[in-house]
C-alpha cells in the first residue's frame, strides 16, 4: 500500500503538508513528524508541527468537542515552546 505523502528525506526542508488534503492525511502527516522528532529534536520540526496541529484543527472535516479544542491550543502552545 502506498503511503498518501511523501516519506523522503526532504520533508522537513520542503514546505509543510498542503491544506486541501484529507483529514487522515493531515494525521498521517502529524504522526510522521512527530517520530521525525522524537529521532531528531529540532526547531525546524516544532515548528511543522505546530502548523499540522493547526490545519488539522482547522479542517473543514474537522469536528470537535469544546474540550478537544482546547487540548488542540494546549498542544500548539506546548510545540510552539519546543520550536522557539
Amino acid at each position: 500500500m502506498k503511503a498518501p505523502y511523501k516519506l523522503n528525506a526532504n520533508i522537513i526542508s520542503n514546505n509543510v503538508f498542503e491544506a486541501n488534503q484529507s483529514l487522515e492525511t493531515l494525521k498521517e502527516g502529524l504522526k510522521f513528524l512527530l517520530s521525525r522528532y522524537m529521532k531528531h529534536k529540532d526547531r525546524q520540526i516544532a515548528s511543522k508541527i505546530v502548523v499540522q496541529l493547526e490545519l488539522i484543527m482547522n479542517h473543514h472535516d474537522h469536528q470537535d468537542f469544546p474540550s478537544d479544542r482546547c487540548a488542540f491550543y494546549r498542544l500548539i502552545r506546548y510545540w510552539r515552546l519546543q520550536s522557539s
